[in-house]
């Protein structure tokens, strides 16, 4: 009669197994997490980034000459902040992240009266082909 020997160091090829399928899942998961912060993170620094161009552009526009701001001079010939990206006219190029980013500006002036202009400046730019945009306004005041 042959006696059966259980060696019971070690493990088992299912053990094994089972333990790499519970690892694999936990690193898959853990990736998509880490893709899906990337991309919040780049969301959000772009819209941080065009927040400052957009304040930025607002300033210099209340130093600019009152007479001189209208809409030909200011957006080049584009009738839409998308139109500006397209033509790469009236466009800002920023390197963020090690990537090349490209925010267009669009500028809508509305004469209030002959010493009032209300100037609504629109940064727009694509993530993940999807187009955003933030926009604010300033009063002029002729001096």
């Amino acid at each position: 009669m042959v006696k059966s020997v259980k060696n019971s160091k070690g493990f088992s090829i299912i053990e094994v197994m089972v333990a790499l399928l519970i690892l694999t899942i936990f690193l898959l998961g853990s990736l998509n997490a880490f893709f899906i912060y990337s991309k919040s993170h780049y969301r959000n620094l772009l819209r941080d980034t065009a927040s400052e161009i957009l304040f930025s552009e607002l300033e210099s526009l209340r130093s600019e000459n009152f007479t001189a701001i209208d809409n030909s001079t200011l957006n080049k010939g584009n009738h839409s902040c998308l139109e500006a990206l397209q033509n790469h006219k009236n466009s800002v190029y920023l390197e963020l992240g090690n990537r090349k980013w490209e925010f267009g500006k669009f500028y809508k002036v509305d004469n209030k009266d002959s010493s009032t202009k209300k100037v609504t400046v629109e940064v727009c730019w694509f993530f993940n082909r999807k187009l955003y945009s933030i926009s604010g306004s300033t009063l002029l005041v002729k001096r």
